[in-house]
């Protein structure tokens, strides 16, 4: 079935800059995508509508920054883990049991509401979710504006921003709704943990008798909160990540999530064989797919890939409006340590 739409100009240069710089091969590609990805959305809308966007705001806080920022209590590093209360992973029913979904295409905001949470949980096992929201919400888009006004200093270009994911856009509602439930997460009807954090094991979402969600977090959860970050802790704008955080992600995953492991270190093995293209590697990591459309292994290929630029395990290398991947150093030196270990 065909659908013709009229779609404004400023759109349009959006979407050719991303065939451009090949996320989508077609414009047809990038609708595709566009419209499963907003089905799959829909799925739990009238749950999220009940459950978490209905909630009354509980935002008492402000994000106080002294210079850049760092020295915010819910940024910062002054918690002690000894004086939480951590609680038990997700049971694998409750989460997806397949690679993480595209849309969780960065790590950084994740850390981000990690270490919010890390901070209001002194003294208690449990909060309310809403608080999560509000509180995670409020400091991803402080640091997000910050981030921004970095990226253009710095002359960022899409796919290499610091700011990106983050809710930073002209449509606050809509950013900011997108990253509690990518990044943040909620509770369905049917008692499963959506969003990144849960997907990762890093917190735990469940109903208390009166039907509230509550979040807590877990020990996996508190070490990643625990990490220094170049970005909140040492205004340092080179990268999202530091080692730390970085060597502790890819453990994490090897040792907590198969498939999310598998398809990370399938991608790095045919990047090192030549499959460099996005054509190429959709092809590839199609090979995993439990019933994925076309759209939708594109998708999940394109979110894997920005994770692992985002660990610097790969890069991007431009030929006119083409886009290839190479591994970085370190990628080649992950992939062989895992190759060696037998991890893949």
């Amino acid at each position: 079935m065909k659908y013709i739409i009229d779609i404004p100009h400023e759109k349009c240069n959006k979407i050719s800059r991303l065939i451009k710089e090949g996320k989508y091969e077609s414009v047809s590609q990038f609708a595709l995508t566009a419209v499963e990805n907003q089905l799959l959305l829909e799925e739990s809308f009238e749950e999220r509508l009940d459950r978490v966007i209905a909630t009354p705001s509980t935002r008492e806080k402000k994000m106080n920054y002294t210079g850049e920022f760092g020295h915010d209590e819910l940024l910062s590093l002054g918690f002690v883990s000894s004086d939480i209360k951590t609680v038990s992973p997700p049971t694998p029913d409750r989460i997806p049991n397949d690679v993480l979904w595209g849309q969780y295409n960065r790590i950084f905001p994740i850390k981000i509401t990690m270490r919010v949470l890390a901070n209001l949980l002194p003294g208690k096992k449990i909060i309310d979710l809403a608080l999560l929201h509000s509180q995670a919400i409020s400091a991803a888009r402080e640091i997000g504006i910050i981030l921004k006004k970095k990226d253009e200093e710095q002359g960022r270009k899409y796919g290499n921003m610091l700011s990106a994911a983050l809710p930073t856009g002209k449509s606050v509602l809509k950013a900011e709704n997108r990253f509690m439930n990518h990044f943040v997460g909620y509770l369905t009807r049917a008692g499963r943990i959506e969003g990144a954090p849960g997907a990762l094991k890093l917190l735990n979402i469940s109903d208390d008798p009166k039907g509230v969600s509550k979040v807590g977090i877990t020990k996996e959860g508190l070490l990643f909160a625990s990490l220094e970050n170049p970005v909140i802790d040492r205004n340092q704008f080179s990268a999202t990540l530091g080692e730390d955080e970085r060597e502790f992600y890819l453990r994490h995953i090897q040792e907590n999530l198969e498939r999310e492991k598998e398809a990370m270190f399938l991608v790095l093995k045919e990047i090192k064989e030549g499959a460099s293209s996005p054509t190429e590697l959709n092809s590839r990591v199609s090979v995993l797919s439990r019933g994925w459309s076309e759209a939708m292994t594109n998708t999940i290929r394109a979110g894997i890939v920005s994770r692992l630029i985002e660990l610097g395990l790969i890069d991007r290398q431009r030929d006119g409006i083409k886009v290839n991947y190479i591994l970085t150093d370190y990628g080649v030196a992950i992939l062989a340590s895992s190759e060696k270990e037998g991890g893949i």
